[in-house]
């Protein structure tokens, strides 16, 4: 499936971002691998675990996180073409298949989201004046790729959040790799 976005006047409605959602786990392994899951209570789904999975992250992604809100969906051409699902499962199977995973798809959700992550995110660039702002990964990690220069790198003290190891001046040099490791005390 191929969507062109292009700037118009259109009013955009809030399920548009589908659209997009799905284009970006077309590019991903993540129904193959949740597909491979066995599941004892599920060894033959008439719907697979992977359009499981994709529906309950659509609903996720329009801010609807709950099982029940799969239903006006289930007739949603629009929905179901997005995400490119055969079938859009009902309340009661999202909830059923979601339950009896019991953390079985942890692992692969949280790979396939880093490697989405990795593979189509922008290049990083300095926002409110030379601040270049860094997620953690599943894994506690954080890699970010930055021109030669010196930089000060620093924690976002929000909460609790404290770390004495920073702020910490570093001078990136071209063709050299510089690692860091802070520890957070989070409370």
């Amino acid at each position: 499936m191929r969507f062109e976005i292009v700037q118009g006047d259109e009013q955009l409605s809030s399920h548009s971002g589908l659209a997009l959602a799905g284009a970006i786990l077309d590019r991903s392994s993540i129904r193959k691998r949740l597909d491979a899951v066995v599941l004892p209570e599920h060894v033959f789904p008439e719907i697979s675990h992977g359009e499981v999975a994709t529906a309950m992250i659509g609903l996720i992604c329009i801010g609807k996180p709950d099982f029940d809100a799969i239903e006006p969906f289930r007739d949603d051409p629009f929905f179901r073409q997005s995400l490119e699902l055969n079938a859009v499962p009902s309340s009661p199977t999202l909830r059923q298949r979601l339950d009896s995973a019991k953390g079985a798809f942890n692992d692969i959700l949280l790979e396939e989201s880093a490697g989405v992550v990795e593979r189509l995110a922008p290049a990083i660039t300095a926002c409110h004046g030379n601040l270049v702002a860094v997620d953690i990964d599943c894994n506690r990690h954080y890699e970010v790729k930055l021109s030669p220069g010196s930089y000060t790198v620093d924690i976002n003290r929000a909460g609790i959040d404290h770390s004495r190891e920073v702020p910490k001046k570093i001078e990136i040099k071209s063709g050299e790799t510089v690692t860091l490791d802070i520890d957070i005390d989070t409370g």
